[in-house]
């Protein structure tokens, strides 16, 4: 009796526990292409610029603008968290834009009519373009704003944030590209800095993705990947930005 309730127990057992890993999988993997922060080519676009005195560009063809690094951020003017970090946008391209770092807002309004209005409205002083079908379908389809791709000076997306984007991440990620690599011993970044940036990355992720917090062993991958892509300059630095990403997305 003992030894038949042992050997189907184990049975059970194996079945589960099998069941459990080939689940577990499929939801990593299911998962994982959003947490990694996968380089690719920017598709190039020209379109006119809305704001043309307040910007000084007429036209803007991304391909023009290798060498710099460029910040995309898909926007419309009835979505509250696009209008909530204008002030902030515009505040860092006036700064970052004398390193080389172009700002140019995407806005995908149903129509054009109002947006000039609103541009002069909020001061933008960076150049806005308004989206084709087609820039709208090659940067993913853009479901959901703001989003906000990273543009390497080689023409490479190097980050994607989805949602309203943290000051951290905004600064952060843009010294991290003029750097090419995180030195965790330059005073002008300090790790603690780039402590708050994996520990927004982690509530973003939980906020926006809806992947955390009942998944953490999607969350840890996840915040390895990112910690990944920083290219901290030890073990112990990568950990502890893993470990703030998870805090940040309250584990």
């Amino acid at each position: 009796m003992y030894m038949k309730f042992s050997v189907n127990y184990l049975a059970k057992f194996i079945c589960l526990s099998c069941l459990f890993f080939l689940a577990f999988i499929a939801v990593t993997n299911l998962n994982l292409s959003e947490a990694n922060a996968a380089v690719s080519a920017a598709p190039n676009f020209t379109l006119k610029v809305l704001n043309r005195s307040a910007s000084n560009y007429n036209v803007f063809s991304l391909n023009n603008y290798k060498g710099h690094i460029v910040i995309l951020n898909f926007w419309a003017t009835w979505c509250p968290p696009c209008r909530a970090e204008m002030p902030m946008l515009v505040k860092f391209y006036n700064f970052y834009r004398v390193k080389g770092v172009i700002v140019v807002g995407i806005n995908v309004n149903n129509n054009i009519g109002g947006v000039s209005k609103f541009l002069k409205l909020y001061g933008i002083s960076y150049p806005v373009v308004y989206a084709n079908p087609d820039v709208i379908s090659e940067y993913g389809g853009i479901n959901e704003i703001p989003q906000t791709f990273y543009i390497s000076k080689t023409g490479k997306i190097m980050f994607h944030w989805v949602g309203q984007i943290s000051r951290s991440a905004l600064y952060g990620i843009t010294n991290k590209l003029l750097k090419k690599s995180v030195n965790t011993n330059n005073n002008e970044f300090s790790f603690g800095h780039i402590k708050t940036l994996c520990y927004d990355n982690g509530a973003a992720a939980a906020a926006q993705r809806g992947i955390f917090p009942n998944n953490w062993r999607v969350l840890r991958p996840y915040c390895i990947s990112f910690a990944n892509s920083l290219n901290l300059d030890s073990s112990k630095h990568i950990e502890e930005c893993i470990s703030s990403c998870e805090q940040g997305a309250g584990r």
